[in-house]
């Protein structure tokens, strides 16, 4: 007997559809992100090998069991970690927010904004981690570099968005983006990296990063 078409369903609706429309995260989901969460940061204090299973269900308030039906291992769980974080992370200086007064202005914002980033206390945290066990993963190193190549084309497309902004003598946006790189961001990025605990001198950023951009703009004149 066919069913009629016009007839009215009945009932309340299926319950994965009313969480959807209230917005509600899958139970599923909501145990994923809180072991994601607090995993991270117990991973970054005590790294890959000092870090257990036990220490994890532990600390994350989760059992074993729950851990090792979203990961099948350790291993699986860090992956998932790092690359969680490396989504996070991929933030870059927002243009807009840069003063147009003048191309020493331009940079000296851009170099702030961007050095607020990059050392990013959880930023340097999960480098380190990086840096020590990417000997033991292959699938870290893949994923460092799929976003490294992600991020070094963004990176140029904003020395192209500076360039347009003619503020700038760039001719070149990779060659800038890469000068930019090297004698801007990198040496803080390594002192904060290899010195964690230095203190630095009242006003050093202010400076470090005026005397920086004027070695940029030497090679990359303002043009006003």
């Amino acid at each position: 007997m066919p069913v009629r078409s016009d007839v009215k369903r009945r009932g309340p609706a299926p319950r994965t559809t009313a969480r959807a429309k209230a917005g509600v995260q899958p139970r599923g989901e909501a145990v994923v992100e809180k072991i994601l969460d607090r995993a991270m940061s117990i991973f970054l204090k005590h790294g890959f090998d000092g870090t257990s299973i036990d220490v994890l269900a532990r600390e994350t308030s989760t059992s074993k069991a729950t851990i090792y039906r979203h990961f099948p291992d350790k291993e699986a769980l860090f992956t998932a970690i790092v690359d969680r974080a490396l989504k996070q992370f991929r933030q870059f200086p927002d243009l807009t927010r840069c003063r147009r007064s003048s191309g020493r202005d331009l940079m000296l914002d851009l170099a702030t904004q961007y050095l607020d980033l990059i050392l990013d206390p959880a930023r340097i945290a999960l480098s380190r981690v990086y840096i020590f066990e990417i000997a033991k993963f292959a699938e870290l190193e893949r994923m460092f570099a799929r976003f490294d190549d992600r991020d070094a084309k963004t990176f140029v497309q904003l020395f192209s968005d500076v360039a347009a902004t003619d503020l700038v003598a760039i001719d070149d946006a990779a060659r800038a983006a890469d000068t930019f790189w090297s004698l801007v961001v990198a040496p803080a990025f390594l002192h904060r990296l290899l010195r964690p605990r230095a203190r630095l001198p009242e006003g050093y950023a202010e400076v470090y990063i005026g005397t920086r951009v004027d070695e940029f703009l030497r090679l990359y004149p303002a043009k006003r």
